[in-house]
């Protein structure tokens, strides 16, 4: 049994380690990792595509923040996610796949990639605590969304298109959450 092995137990504690300088493509999806919970590959030179980990049914930590990684964000889709942070990465997709998430997602960290579509999916997002969507030029929605996120602390949707016209009844309803959100000044 492949959880039990020697070698893939350090094999997982080896993946969670983001100064271990680790050279490799993420390859080790095709092995089914079921047993890997943290996966934290951040600022690394690790290069592949996502759709790699798509194997990793217990997977509840995703950090590969400014690593080498690309492809599809549906690789995601279904993994019992509670902290994901693909920031900088060149990950495509659209964020509704994040509604398949809506029962455990705590951190969203989506800055500064290719994924587009409508902040409404954060309307089903009870547990949300972090979300950053920012420098996302196709990520559109009104920032009212966010509203029903009672838990949530931190809130990024810098250069995105999302309409912040209500950023003042969303400060009011989160005083709790720090916001950066800068609303469109309409010129005559």
């Amino acid at each position: 049994m492949l959880g039990r092995n020697p070698f893939t137990r350090k094999l997982s504690h080896l993946l969670a380690c983001p100064s271990c300088g680790l050279r490799v493509a993420v390859g080790f999806g095709a092995c089914r990792l079921t047993f890997l919970r943290y996966l934290d590959l951040s600022d690394t030179k690790v290069h592949g595509d996502i759709s790699a980990i798509s194997g990793c049914s217990g997977l509840t930590y995703l950090n590969l923040r400014w690593s080498k990684v690309s492809g599809s964000l549906s690789a995601i889709e279904g993994l019992p996610l509670t902290d994901l942070d693909l920031a900088g990465c060149a990950i495509k997709g659209d964020l509704q796949v994040i509604s398949s998430l809506v029962e455990t997602l705590k951190t969203c960290r989506l800055s500064r990639t290719q994924v587009k579509g409508n902040v409404g999916f954060v309307a089903c997002c009870e547990q949300l605590v972090h979300c950053d969507l920012s420098k996302m030029a196709e990520v559109t929605g009104d920032i009212g969304a966010f509203e029903q996120c009672d838990k949530l602390e931190s809130l990024a949707v810098l250069e995105t298109d999302v309409d912040c016209d209500n950023l003042g009844a969303l400060r009011s309803a989160l005083k709790h959450c720090e916001i950066r959100a800068v609303a469109k000044m309409l010129v005559e």
